[in-house]
């Protein structure tokens, strides 16, 4: 007998940087960051003791996805050190990404992140050029336009 899945059948609406609550996860709480980094389902660096955006920085260490805050305002997008004591990242499990816009990700498909300053910094794709693998990672459906599930196999 199968069953339905649940993060679609239960939640066709959701946006990035949302756990999958029902499936094995972990969540960090870091409290430097840098000021101003994007919670919507973004994937982050970790760097010199820091979580920070990426920014064509060499050898970027990825510490996993920005969850969205919870408590949001709605229009807020990012973590300031003026309003929030700690970022949280979700480094293991299913949780939701932003893609950029031409991504035409399938299920199994290797994580490839982009690794630049600008508007798509952090969101993943499916294509390898001029992008950053990011190891153990795999798109595993989509929820809406522009918002991927993604499975990081691997603990940070």
């Amino acid at each position: 007998m199968g069953f339905p899945n649940e993060v679609t059948t239960n939640a066709p609406g959701l946006d990035a940087g949302i756990e999958i609550g029902s499936k094995p996860h972990n969540i960090e709480a870091y409290p430097t960051f840098e000021s101003g980094v994007v919670t919507i389902g973004r994937f982050v660096k970790y760097d010199t003791g820091s979580v920070d955006a990426l920014d064509a920085s060499a050898t970027p260490k990825i510490a996993g996805v920005i969850r969205n805050k919870l408590n949001r305002v709605i229009g807020e997008n990012t973590y300031t050190t003026a309003k929030d004591t700690v970022v949280e990242v979700v480094d293991f499990g299913h949780v939701t990404v932003e893609v950029t816009a031409a991504a035409t990700p399938s299920k199994f498909a290797p994580v490839y992140v982009v690794n630049a300053t600008g508007a798509d910094s952090g969101k993943a794709t499916q294509d390898a050029t001029g992008n950053l693998l990011v190891a153990d990672a795999v798109f595993w459906e989509q929820i809406k336009t522009g918002v991927w599930v993604v499975r990081l196999q691997n603990y940070r």
